[in-house]
């Protein structure tokens, strides 16, 4: 254990120069660039002075000292004084988050686009589930040209996914295009689908990343569920969750189920899915990008966006559609780019995370806080 050199009314601490520091009135957070590992000191506001990567640390007491020395032992601190070290400045507090937001090349990587083929029931709440008060658009019976398909892909280079929704997604010439054979896909189908195509899935010749969407999890037979022996091929099963008896359910099973909340599931069952501890809090990795991105963009919706089966654009959460205008999808991003709620960040919703150190590092607002209107923090 290192020893912390202090006197009787402050102690200093010189700081990795990847560290960045957040606060609140109650406490200071340290979070290492190198591990995305955080650390928590129970400071007020007022008994602590930053200056370069110099903290010193005022009224000092034993209960502070311990709390110090978690941080040395974790490599947080390197050199402890009392008195303050000429170190360079390391910009803790000089977070560029205006020149990220203005890398369009950095947001294009933020973004997903969803492109539907043809007829589908409803986007997938997997993908999309719904806010209180927000219709999605219901979808015609038109199919999505290939000339229009090819005029989107052009215009996604650099973009973080492209998912595809169809009615037979296997059969689709889109899964032939050349413009798409070197870039891995994502699709949704259903768990009978799954089944009923499991050796076209498996002989695919081309990257398709598979969600494997189980509606009613009761009634699945884990004997029959097999994997593709396809390196190209990744499947992955989710289901959505009602009752605590699903929860239990995906519990005893062999197979690796992935749970998502329905939206409509009671307020106590939201609370046992989504709460999380400060134990779990404080595994949290999160990079430099994701924090400096947390203080200005919900990254649960920004840069969703969706292209129906008739050309026309949207985003989640929906605005209203761009009118098919020849696929001009920048023009159409720059509109849709006003989206409020992809700006609605964790503190701009809740007055108790305006003032907390750790609205930057929780996960994003999230769609079943923002309908019970309260939050699934432990603090």
């Amino acid at each position: 254990m290192t020893n912390i050199v202090h006197s009787n009314s402050s102690a200093v601490l010189g700081l990795f120069p990847d560290i960045i520091i957040t606060s609140d009135s109650r406490r200071l957070c340290f979070i290492d660039l190198n591990t995305n590992n955080f650390f928590v000191l129970d400071i007020k506001a007022g008994d602590y002075n930053c200056s370069g990567n110099i903290l010193i640390v005022k009224n000092i007491n034993e209960t502070m000292v311990s709390q110090i020395e978690v941080l040395t032992s974790n490599g947080i601190a390197y050199r402890l004084s009392d008195r303050a070290i000429k170190v360079l400045d390391n910009r803790l507090h000089n977070i560029p988050i205006e020149n990220i937001l203005e890398n369009k090349a950095l947001l294009n990587t933020l973004f997903s686009v969803t492109i539907v083929l043809d007829k589908i029931p409803e986007l997938p709440i997997l993908y999309y589930p719904p806010l209180t008060d927000i219709q999605c658009c219901k979808f015609s019976d038109a199919s999505l040209k290939m000339n229009d398909i090819r005029s989107v892909i052009k215009q996604l280079k650099g973009f973080k996914k492209i998912r595809i929704l169809g009615k037979d997604i296997l059969k689709h010439d889109i899964m032939h295009l050349p413009e798409l054979k070197d870039i891995r896909l994502e699709t949704i189908v259903d768990y009978q689908y799954y089944i009923s195509n499991f050796d076209d899935i498996s002989n695919l010749n081309r990257q398709l990343d598979i969600i494997v969407d189980i509606k009613n999890i009761l009634v699945f037979n884990d004997n029959e569920c097999l994997y593709p022996n396809n390196e190209k091929v990744s499947v992955t099963f989710y289901c959505q969750i009602q009752t605590l008896e699903e929860f239990n359910f995906i519990g005893n099973i062999q197979t690796a189920v992935k749970p998502y909340p329905s939206n409509a599931i009671s307020r106590k069952l939201s609370h046992f899915l989504l709460d999380y501890s400060e134990e779990e809090l404080n595994q949290i990795r999160i990079t430099r990008s994701q924090l400096f991105m947390n203080k200005v963009i919900n990254t649960n919706f920004y840069g969703n966006v969706i292209i129906d089966n008739e050309g026309n654009i949207n985003s989640y959460p929906f605005t209203k559609y761009a009118k098919n205008n020849h696929f001009s999808l920048s023009q159409a991003l720059s509109d849709i780019r006003q989206n409020k709620f992809w700006y609605l960040t964790r503190e701009k919703f809740f007055k108790k995370c305006s003032d907390c150190a750790f609205s930057t590092i929780c996960p994003p607002l999230s769609n079943y806080e923002i309908n019970s209107e309260e939050t699934f923090c432990p603090y």
